[in-house]
């Protein structure tokens, strides 16, 4: 309430002026808590919910048409990066909608998880590749073989380690450049 009301009810034989002191403070301390309480609108409405839960429905759909899409395709190189990139791409392209016009606070989480996801797995899709494909026999014997090949999985991680590092850090970056165009709160 403002200083000014009070002191007119005052004056006008409203409240007394020891009413209108704590009413006073009273209205401080309230500010103060408002102030100090951090306003966080993660959802303007209950449609985010809904939108955010269509997106990731929307994102497993197109992964599996573009899977189906590369289907002729049996090279790890080439069928990984056909689902991964286009899934990125798109990410980005809704991003610019709702993060950029829309300023929707989830759909925009939900848009910055999947686009750094696919990029880092996009990534390391084809830095692994040859490693996949050079070794995907061996892969398949230790999978469907009763005792557990250590060793092959040992030499596995140990190459595989690297190209894993880079796509982590290629995951970083890709978050960092989405941070960039986007600035939304979450991400500072």
């Amino acid at each position: 309430m403002e200083r000014d009301k009070l002191k007119a009810a005052v004056e006008a034989d409203v409240i007394s002026a020891d009413q209108a002191s704590r009413l006073e403070a009273m209205f401080r301390e309230k500010d103060h808590e408002a102030a100090e309480a951090e306003p966080l609108r993660f959802l303007s409405n209950l449609n985010d919910v809904f939108l955010s839960i269509g997106l990731v429905i929307l994102f497993i759909g197109l992964g599996a048409a573009f899977s189906i899409l590369s289907f002729g395709q049996v090279s790890f190189s080439q069928y990984a990066p056909m689902v991964l990139i286009p899934l990125a791409a798109v990410a980005w392209g809704l991003a610019e909608y709702f993060c950029a016009r829309r300023k929707m606070l989830l759909p925009s989480i939900v848009l910055a998880i999947l686009w750094t996801v696919c990029s880092g797995l996009g990534v390391f899709s084809l830095l692994a590749s040859d490693l996949v494909e050079r070794e995907s026999a061996g892969l398949m014997s230790a999978i469907f073989s009763n005792g557990s090949d250590d060793a092959f999985f040992r030499t596995m991680a140990e190459e595989g380690q690297s190209r894993a590092t880079l796509s982590v850090a290629a995951a970083s970056l890709a978050a960092f450049l989405f941070y960039l165009r986007f600035r939304l709160p979450f991400a500072q």
